[in-house]
């Protein structure tokens, strides 16, 4: 993680703290700390009393994956897990389905004993977001976040948009760079699978391993990139067009997809 602040006031450089937005997050949102609001929820299938950056993420999760027309699903952590075991069923299937969350006054609970959360392919691009608007009101203007995702706030130093490059998957033994995006003021996230990463399509049962480099850019922010490069990445081609359909509504995006490095839909 790396975060570049260009055309700053020099008294800002000892006052600002990233690190504090990193711990909240893992409190809420961590698969590796056994003590984690999400852990807790997976482990008991009841949560009370969550915090309001858990119901935040739970919220923002839920709308995505009902924007995504269900391809980024939070609840397909069961699923992954049973399919890493080879033990994926069409239980695990069904259970992946938001449907089975409930929130209730004071508590969130997992209807399903099968179902279980996981906010990886949000709660990267939920970070730099939160980060980006605490700059701006801090009043930073230029800057480029690495938090995971991407988030480029303003333009470059120089005037111009943000240049990134994208890699590709590995050919031959090596990896080369198959494009840029040009960007300003937005969120960018990239979803690369190859034959070492299987993905799983929340709606069938069986693991999919396509070679495949999903790139999107929202200016709604980082999040939303996130979930959309996820379910471009997992989605049939046919789906495409649609899921750029649902992103372009919500403001200025871009998508670029590349199969075996070949650039293959770009809009």
């Amino acid at each position: 993680m790396s975060v570049e602040l260009y055309q700053i006031d020099v008294s800002l450089v000892g006052r600002i703290d990233i690190e504090s937005y990193i711990h909240e997050l893992e409190l809420a949102s961590s698969l590796y700390s056994d003590s984690s609001e999400l852990s807790i929820l997976n482990r008991e299938k009841v949560l009370m009393n969550p915090s309001r950056l858990f119901l935040s993420l739970l919220e923002k999760a839920k709308i995505l994956s009902e924007r995504t027309l269900g391809y980024y699903q939070p609840a397909i952590h069961g699923a992954w897990s049973a399919m890493e075991l080879d033990e994926l069923s069409d239980e695990h299937v069904e259970a992946a389905d938001m449907l089975n969350v409930e929130i209730s006054g004071d508590r969130v609970t997992l209807g399903n004993p099968l179902t279980e959360l996981s906010f990886n392919a949000i709660a990267q691009g939920y970070l730099t977001d939160r980060v980006a608007q605490y700059l701006r009101e801090l009043d930073v203007n230029s800057a480029i976040l690495y938090l995971g995702e991407t988030y480029a706030v303003g333009s470059h130093p120089e005037g111009r948009q943000w240049s990134l490059a994208v890699m590709g998957t590995p050919k031959n033994g090596e990896t080369d760079l198959v494009g840029t995006l040009q960007f300003a003021d937005a969120g960018l996230a990239v979803s690369t699978h190859d034959a070492t990463r299987k993905l799983l399509n929340p709606k069938q049962t069986g693991a999919i391993t396509p070679n495949i480099v999903v790139a999107v850019v929202s200016e709604e922010g980082a999040a939303v990139a996130d979930a959309f490069a996820t379910a471009f990445a997992v989605a049939p081609q046919s789906d495409w067009l649609e899921l750029q359909a649902k992103l372009s509504a919500g403001g200025a995006s871009q998508v670029k997809i590349w199969v075996e490095n070949e650039l293959v839909f770009g809009h």
